[in-house]
């Protein structure tokens, strides 16, 4: 009776282990149902009468329409669907919009939704949510449509509508492990909660981090874009790599990430926010498959289409995804633009924990130019955070967590009315080049916090170590000191403008400029003085001299190169409008 009765245990636990489960689905209508993808700047940004400056808060997929058309889409709906939507309908004053969503089974109507809305933009109205867990497992027809009470000229327009709802499938199985890098532009590494600030206003990205290999002290190899990524997903210093622009392409000699990856039959693909990564570096064509921005994509734009591809990769991969948020135009979409921040991290609809942390309302741009203010770069910080939510959940829900190493850094900070600038990262300083970076291990638990200085570039050895792939030439140590038994002394940074390069040690900023004609030298004590403002060079010669020979010889070594830029005259006047003189 005994041997029975553990039989039946044991039958229950194997048939337990096989049962299919739910696991987070997407449906992107703009994409499962063929509808043309709709760019649309002026309904997420602020457009400028001035046509020699662009400024806008990223691209979306949308879905526009004339108001006497009506949308039909059938679907079989998963466990618990929601479906949501920008209401991104360009009203006039005092005008309202109705947004139609009628639910039909076997041609009868089982529910109708209305919007009634009155909003302006900018900046991106909130997100509608429409509950559909009544229609759980079911075939549906949804029927969209809109109208506005005043002008009937009026397009509809909905942003970035998809179906959130739970599948019955089996977990996928790989037998090599993936690698996705998420990079995010423009962060600093104080603006998380796990690098210390209070509040927190990114708990998806705290989450994260909890399971993984945390380095309080990374810094990167330059304060642009550009030159930063290629410094990444080469592992090499600029002055290796030689690239100092937005709008030099990488040489061709130079190997990186994705050309070492496809050698070992992975498949790569990247999914580039910001487009001069694309026409100026030139590093998405090193990748198998690649989607790049016209211009920007929102954050959110960034992250579905990389879940629409992970939706329907088969393969081992490699996924560059690059956010462009929080650079400017700081413009993020309701409600963090008025000052509202998550407080949960996302787990699944309905989104309702939203705070204050700052006082309520829209804020006026402080620099109109570049449409930014200090605050608001937190508030698309927030607006970022939430949207990796998104990836997060998708990536732990379908296994990849189980399966991935997932890297998360950023190309460099940002000056906050710091070292005389609004909301740009010039000069090589505490706030532009201290970055996150965080590193999730499959099945490692014994995760750590790393208090030692590390660089971006070292990234790079480390991930061809974890992945047992042939070791290249670089300039990176592994990120953790137990395996190449050594710990960097200095960290070094150089930047094009002002000819200006930078070594800290755990003590001690110092770097040179050359300004004018003039060579100029910068001290600081970065104990004593962490906002970096007292300039002790004069009053600390001997260490200054010791400095200057550690430069000598970092820089002894530098190649040469020269580059022409082929960058269209459009691309420069769209980087310029960015604050970029190059």
């Amino acid at each position: 009776m005994q041997k029975k009765f553990f039989l039946l245990i044991f039958i229950f636990f194997i048939l337990s282990c096989k049962k299919e489960k739910y696991f987070l689905d997407f449906i992107f209508l703009w994409k499962e149902n063929c509808f043309k993808k709709f760019y649309n700047i002026s309904h997420l940004g602020m457009e400028k009468n001035d046509d020699s400056v662009w400024a806008n808060s990223g691209e979306i997929s949308s879905l526009k329409f004339k108001q006497n058309q009506k949308i039909s889409i059938e679907l079989k709906l998963g466990k618990d669907p929601f479906f949501s939507f920008y209401p991104l309908t360009n009203i006039s004053e005092g005008d309202f919009v109705i947004y139609k969503v009628l639910i039909y089974e076997k041609d009868k109507l089982k529910k109708d939704f209305k919007f009634k809305l009155n909003y302006k933009i900018p900046p991106a109205p909130q997100r509608i949510l429409v509950n559909l867990k009544q229609f759980s497992e079911k075939n549906i027809k949804m029927v969209l449509s809109g109208s506005c009470e005043k002008d009937k000229d009026k397009d509809i327009v909905l942003g970035s509508p998809f179906i959130i709802h739970k599948l019955k499938k089996i977990i996928k199985n790989f037998n090599d492990k993936n690698f996705i890098l998420i990079s995010i532009d423009t962060l600093r590494a104080d603006a998380l909660g796990i690098y210390g600030r209070n509040s927190s206003i990114t708990p998806n990205i705290d989450y994260f981090s909890k399971k993984s290999d945390l380095w309080l002290n990374c810094y990167s190899t330059s304060n642009k874009t550009n030159p930063s990524f290629c410094s990444i997903l080469s592992g090499l210093y600029l002055k290796h790599h030689g690239i100092y622009t937005l709008v030099d392409p990488l040489p061709k000699n130079i190997l990186t990430l994705p050309e070492i990856f496809k050698d070992y039959c992975y498949e790569t693909i990247a999914v580039v926010s910001a487009f001069h990564l694309h026409s100026g570096a030139n590093l998405c064509r090193r990748f198998s498959k690649y989607k790049v921005s016209e211009k920007i994509f929102s954050t959110e734009e960034a992250v579905f289409e990389a879940i629409n591809y992970l939706k329907n990769t088969k393969d081992k991969f490699f996924l560059w995804l690059h956010i462009f948020d929080p650079h400017t135009p700081h413009t993020a979409p309701e409600p963090f633009f008025s000052g509202y921040y998550a407080t949960k991290k996302f787990d699944y609809f309905p989104f309702n924990y939203f705070n204050k942390s700052r006082k309520e309302g829209h804020l006026n741009y402080v620099d109109k130019y570049l449409l930014a203010n200090p605050e608001m770069y937190y508030d698309e910080v927030s607006y970022m955070d939430f949207s990796l939510g998104f990836l997060f959940n998708f990536l732990e829900s379908n296994g990849y967590y189980n399966n991935s190493i997932i890297a998360f850094i950023s190309d460099h900070g940002e000056n906050l009315n710091e070292h005389g600038n609004i909301a740009d990262h010039g000069g090589l300083w505490e706030t532009t080049t201290h970055i996150p970076l965080i590193l999730k291990i499959p099945k490692k638990e014994n995760h750590q916090i790393y208090k030692h200085l590390v660089q971006s570039i070292d990234l790079f050895p480390t991930i061809l170590r974890l992945f047992n792939f042939k070791s290249y030439q670089n300039d990176g140590v592994d990120l953790y000191p137990e395996y190449t038994f050594e710990k960097r002394k200095f960290v070094f940074a150089e930047a094009l403008e002002d000819n200006e390069i930078m070594v800290r040690n755990k003590n001690y900023l110092f770097k040179i400029n050359k300004k004018d004609g003039f060579i100029n030298t910068f001290l600081f004590d970065s104990i004593s003085d962490p906002k970096e403002i007292l300039n002790i060079s004069e009053d600390k010669e001997i260490l200054k001299k010791n400095f200057i020979g550690v430069l000598n010889l970092f820089l002894k070594d530098k190649i040469k190169y020269v580059h022409n830029s082929n960058l269209s005259v459009e691309e420069i006047k769209k980087l310029k409008s960015l604050g970029y003189l190059y």
